[in-house]
């Protein structure tokens, strides 16, 4: 269901263990109805139908949208977000799950924030588990808390990302602004220790490395240190051009273009000044809704105001918002399936 073709590289340091976890997942996800809500929504993609009688097998879920870095092309690093500041209350989560955990495969409890900032993280992380349903967070790992990250080893997620753009202090530092290096490197190290200690081998821990500019003569340095950390797979990926905060006029995208777009890697340049940016129908309309810590619904991950917003959960229930004139007029614009409302 990918609306591109996927431009990251990946390496999988055991790929028997990978196998194993994939099955394991697998045999604990799957049921008859996730199974059918799953065809059926792939079916209705497919034909770009306007109402869905299905439900998504994805959902995000932003537990706060707090956080401790001040990444320069997020909208929340850049303080451009225009959404109140909070945590997604713990009831908030529990009265939207409950209306779609018999059907949703995989939950990212992550979107503007840095997730373990939650208050209710761990709790959120266990209900989506004992529903059967994948868990994953992404993470800066540059968190200071005491005992925390043996927590997270601890845990009932299923997968950990790691946001760690480079394998040297400068290379790091040059996106990750207030992050450290040596923290995120020594908490790698204890989240590995601790879980080997408890003979798991879940969370399954994935180094994400964004290429740009000051990182790319890296790559192989990086795949280096992951392994010696005991990081299970790492992922090179574009940084996306189309976070660029606040820049709408060509100047100023020109002036983000020379600071951060690859030079040698050309492989991982993205670049948000080829218009159309993509060529097909962005499958979040039908496939991945993101639950803002309001409980107001977005039509996709990269709405950082809720002007925009879809619908509202404290007002109506998701089935009405998943179907109501938002969705079904934004979904016509890529169906040949005529759209009658407002």
């Amino acid at each position: 269901m990918s609306m591109w073709h996927d431009p990251d590289k990946w390496y999988d340091f055991d790929r028997f263990q990978s196998i194993r976890r994939r099955m394991w997942l697998f045999t604990r996800l799957i049921t008859f109805r996730r199974a059918g809500n799953f065809l059926k929504n792939l079916f209705e993609f497919r034909l770009r139908r306007l109402q869905m009688s299905s439900f998504p097998p994805k959902l995000i879920v932003d537990t706060t949208n707090f956080c401790n870095l001040q990444c320069p092309l997020c909208a929340t690093g850049a303080g451009l977000t225009k959404q109140r500041f909070g945590y997604m209350k713990y009831d908030m989560f529990k009265s939207v799950f409950n209306q779609v955990k018999d059907k949703v495969l995989f939950v990212n409890l992550f979107n503007w924030g840095e997730p373990f900032l939650s208050p209710h993280i761990f709790r959120i992380i266990d209900d989506v588990t004992k529903c059967g349903a994948i868990s994953h967070v992404h993470s800066n790992f540059s968190l200071k808390k005491a005992g925390l990250v043996e927590k997270i080893a601890e845990s009932n997620l299923a997968s950990l990302v790691l946001s760690v753009d480079g394998a040297s202090a400068e290379a790091y530092q040059a996106y990750r602004k207030r992050g450290d290096w040596d923290l995120v490197t020594d908490n790698i190290r204890r989240f590995v220790a601790r879980r080997r200690e408890l003979g798991k081998t879940f969370p399954e821990i994935i180094w994400k490395f964004i290429v740009h500019k000051h990182n790319e003569h890296e790559l192989a340095k990086a795949e280096t240190v992951a392994r010696s950390l005991g990081v299970d797979k790492i992922q090179f990926t574009p940084i996306w051009a189309d976070l660029t905060p606040g820049v709408s006029d060509k100047p100023g995208k020109d002036r983000w273009a020379e600071e951060w777009l690859p030079v040698e890697r050309a492989e991982f340049r993205f670049d948000s000044r080829k218009e159309p940016l993509f060529e097909t129908a962005c499958p979040f309309l039908w496939t991945n809704p993101v639950i803002n810590v309001d409980g107001t619904v977005s039509p996709c991950c990269f709405v950082a105001d809720t002007k925009f917003a879809f619908g509202d959960l404290k007002k109506n229930s998701f089935a009405e918002i998943w179907n109501n004139d938002n969705y079904r007029h934004s979904r016509s614009l890529f169906s040949n399936e005529p759209y009658k409302g407002p």
